[in-house]
């Protein structure tokens, strides 16, 4: 019968809870999958309320998205980009644990080279 807290009160909450602890690590993974704009601007300002009671941040995102560029400008920042022979082993690795894709190239060795050729073209390094 309890309604649920919003979103004040679940960051007092967090920051109450992070605040007894003499270090905290955080992690936030694809952060602009967030694309309600308001959202992520309310989350945004929660991950600068937690910068101040000792917690340690570590987001992971896309870096297409402006107010997140601006909002971690003077944060350390590594960029992680693919190379295409990374890309090209990821997929023939899934393509040979994929037994019904395996199945269906058998026939064909040069469609597998085109699908792994395509696809790492296109990566752009993601």
């Amino acid at each position: 019968g309890h309604k649920p807290l919003n979103w004040q009160q679940l960051e007092s909450l967090l920051l109450s809870l992070c605040g007894s602890f003499d270090r905290t690590y955080i992690l936030i993974h694809v952060l602009e999958e967030v694309s309600i704009i308001h959202e992520r601007k309310m989350l945004l300002s929660t991950i600068r309320a937690l910068r101040k009671v000792s917690v340690r941040v570590f987001i992971t995102s896309r870096p297409n998205l402006e107010d997140m560029k601006m909002q971690f400008s003077e944060v350390p920042q590594v960029e992680i980009v693919a190379t295409e022979e990374n890309i090209s082993r990821h997929l023939r690795e899934e393509i040979a644990g994929n037994s019904l894709f395996m199945k269906r190239i058998s026939s064909s060795p040069e469609l597998e080279k085109k699908v792994v050729g395509t696809i790492t073209a296109q990566a752009s390094g993601m």
